[in-house]
Order: C-alpha cells, then structure tokens, then sequence
C-alpha cells in the first residue's frame, strides 16, 4: 500500500471530490497532461488505492474508463467528544461506516482523554475483518469552548497539543471544532451549498461557517464558535 502521496495525491483529492473521472477530467482538474495523469493513476492502482470503475459515455466518440479511489483502501478513524461521552468509528474512503464505539471519557483530564481515545482506537481495530486494514489518518471533533464552559479549559489545552494525539494512536491526528466538522461534511453532501451558516445546538450552541466554498476556523478553534446567550 505504499505509494508517493505528494505525486498523486492531487488526484486523489478529485477523486475524493468528485467520484468517477476519466483521464481527461483529471487531466483537466491537475492541468498535467494525459500521459502524467496516465502514470499517476497506474502507480496509484500498484498501490491499491485506485480501482478502475465502469465507463463513462462522452459526448461523442468511444466511451472512456472511469477511475475512483478504492475505499477499503484504509480507513479513517473519526471521533467526536461529546459532554461525558466518546463517539468513534472507523470508516472506508467513501465514507462508509466500518466500525462505531460510543464509551464515556475522562472530562478534564488530558492525559486520560488520550488514553480513552487509543482504547477506543484499538478496540474498533479489533473488530472482525478490520484488523488487518491500515488506517491512515485520524479525525477528531470536540465541542465549542465558547458555547460549554464546562469544557473551555480541556479544550482550550487540547486543541495546541494534536501531536499528543498522534503519537499515541501513531498516524496523523486533526483536531477541529464539531460543528465546523459537520459544516465541512454538509458542503461535501450539497458542493451547490456555497456560503452558510450550519448552527449546532446541544449542550451549548455551536456553529460551523463556510463562505465561497471554503471552512473558516481561526485560533484554537475559536471563530466558528457561536456562544448561546
């Protein structure tokens, strides 16, 4: 499963993105010419991390092979930090969901935090079927500082210290805001959504903000945070 990342992970990306393309269309989106987009995608399917999938009619001429990411490639381990509970999963490439824990953690406490996260992350790898698939990366939500009090100082003091994350579940770990999360994935699910305001209401009252396309976060999470008085 081993490839050069940097080299064909533009096309991954689109792949990500936009489901099923031709060698034109990813010739297109990269701006590199038919014969590179060529090599890439043979390398990437070496590797296993692209398939080819069913083919596409044009306009006009012969119909042209697709190609899409393999998603069981690897997975993702997603979590999110609710009031007192942890939520993970593992999940395919495409999204699909492989693998779900929900157990409580230790509020307050970073180190105990982690633990409970890697206990997780081994327990969900242990799952039947998914012990031998690699898992590349890891997701990890946490909720508003602004709009719960109770939990501004842990993550206020998490969200500087992702690397401790990563060097206990040994892959590399993103911390984000949850509503920012769940913004991101809604302007997947609807690309014609292109500027919005997604409002998360729980035990506080969070928000994720897309503009032109795009997830705006700021320092320590803080600026997609909308506060519930």
């Amino acid at each position: 499963m081993d490839v050069e990342l940097e080299a064909g992970g533009r096309l991954l990306v689109n792949l990500l993105r936009g489901g099923s393309r031709s060698r034109t269309e990813l010739a297109a989106l990269t701006g590199w010419s038919r014969n590179t987009v060529a090599a890439r995608l043979n390398e990437l399917m070496d590797a296993g991390w692209v398939r080819e999938d069913t083919e596409l009619q044009g306009d006009r001429g012969r119909p042209s092979i697709g190609y899409v990411v393999n998603p069981r490639a690897c997975a993702v381990y997603v979590a999110t930090f609710g009031r007192d509970l942890l939520r993970g999963a593992l999940c395919g490439l495409d999204g699909t969901l492989l693998a779900s824990d929900l157990r409580p953690f230790r509020l307050g406490d970073l180190p105990g935090a982690i633990e409970d996260v890697a206990q997780q992350f081994a327990a969900l790898r242990r799952q039947p079927g998914l012990g031998t698939l690699p898992v590349a990366a890891a997701v990890i939500g946490g909720p508003s500082p602004v709009a719960n009090p109770v939990t501004f100082a842990t993550w206020a003091q998490v969200a500087a210290v992702p690397e401790e994350f990563s060097r206990r579940l040994r892959i590399p770990v993103t911390l984000e805001n949850d509503a920012s999360l769940m913004a991101f994935g809604l302007r997947r699910d609807f690309p014609e959504a292109d500027t919005f305001v997604l409002v998360k209401i729980a035990t506080g009252i969070g928000a994720g903000i897309v503009i032109s396309g795009t997830l705006h976060t700021g320092c320590l999470l803080y600026t997609s945070d909308a506060a519930d008085e």
